[in-house]
């Protein structure tokens, strides 16, 4: 998507190679009524592939070689945003957005909505929760019918704090619960636009194959902006008290991403000022969240301080053999650029330069837990 904001065309590329390569293509070109935004993935338990970008979702079942229809899912009145979409592995594919009411943008709503039919059709569509600002929804699953919504809530108008909230659904998304506060210190989850780039508290959500839910937020109730994760292991009932992965105090680190992958270790990524300039580091648990390892440096050359924009997301996805796959906006050149990386997963290696699409190869080595 177009570095200035939505509405633009969007775009999806594939790697046949473990991402060394890539192949990239325009999936539909926006029109005027047509508008497309916040593209995220999906894959479902037969491989099938979900585009989603509001208000649009298409379905590849060739790896994303071809795209079938745009289905529109937005039933509600008013704008669509930030949604995010997100496969239970059993049939039920769940969709979170925000919905800008008459008084945007303080009159707004979380609403999920699913598709048990592969993506043909959507809903009802259900309120999760309304009021001020709640932004930035996303979703974690499983496949015995339960998912979890997370996102940041603002405290008020004027004032930039706010806290990291959750839902949960036991009856794959018929109905969801109260919200539940995640951030233990009230407040603490702040929104900072300025300087450049904007430091963003918004939530990830992932869980373990035993229903541990873990979120990840920029947290500022130490002054600077940190990576917590906290864990629940009630279905987002009651928190534990959240680790700190970055192992430095010096400067912001905001933007958190979270994954699990199929030996139950927990992956997290995140921008990071340490240096002045802007990195992406990465860190891995073993232990469900407890601790972690040292951090890692992801980007061979910094982002300089101040960068105009890079984005709002970061992607990070771990496969079955216990690699983390990396994605993220880089500034490195002046303007803004999508650039991959990997672990090695199962066969650590040392680490190389991450890779721009349709260049070179690189991957990061896996790390041991931190005391």
């Amino acid at each position: 998507m177009n570095e200035t904001g939505g509405v633009n065309r969007v775009a999806f590329g594939r790697s046949l190679d473990g991402g060394h390569t890539w192949e990239r293509s325009l999936v539909e070109v926006a029109t005027p009524d047509q508008l497309q935004s916040d593209p995220w993935l999906a894959l479902d338990e037969l491989d099938r592939i979900y585009y989603s970008r509001l208000p649009f979702v298409s379905r590849s079942d060739d790896g994303g070689l071809t795209w079938g229809p745009m289905v529109d899912i937005h039933d509600q009145p008013d704008f669509a945003d930030k949604g995010s979409i997100q496969s239970d592995g059993n049939g039920t594919i769940y969709e979170s957005y925000v919905n800008y009411g008459p008084s945007a943008p303080y009159n707004m709503k979380i609403i999920a909505t699913r598709s048990v039919d592969g993506g043909v059709t959507w809903g009802p569509s259900r309120v999760v929760v309304n009021g001020l600002n709640p932004f930035a929804p996303a979703i974690a699953s499983r496949p015995n019918g339960t998912a979890h919504i997370v996102w940041w809530q603002a405290v008020s108008a004027s004032r930039p704090g706010g806290n990291i909230m959750v839902s949960t659904t036991t009856d794959r998304g018929l109905t969801w619960g109260a919200p539940v506060r995640v951030n233990p210190v009230r407040d603490s989850a702040v929104y900072f636009s300025e300087p450049n780039p904007k430091r963003l508290p918004y939530p990830w959500p992932a869980t373990n194959s035993g229903g541990t839910l873990f979120v990840a937020w920029g947290d500022k109730a130490k002054g600077e902006y940190n990576i917590d994760v906290a864990r629940s292991d009630d279905g987002g009932a009651t928190w534990s008290a959240p680790v700190q992965v970055n192992d430095t105090d010096t400067g912001d680190q905001w933007m958190a991403v979270l994954a699990v992958d199929a030996n139950d270790v927990l992956h997290a990524a995140w921008f990071d000022e340490r240096t002045g300039n802007i990195n992406l580091y990465y860190a891995n648990s073993t232990d469900g969240g407890r601790t972690w390892s040292r951090n890692l440096r992801v980007t061979d050359q910094e982002t300089p301080a101040g960068a105009h924009s890079l984005g709002e997301y970061l992607g990070l996805a771990a496969d079955r053999n216990g690699a983390a796959h990396l994605v993220w906006t880089d500034g490195r050149d002046g303007g803004s650029a999508i650039y991959f990386a990997r672990t090695a997963g199962s066969a650590p290696a040392d680490r190389a330069a991450p890779i721009r699409p349709g260049s070179g190869q690189g991957e990061v080595r896996a790390l041991p837990p931190r005391d």
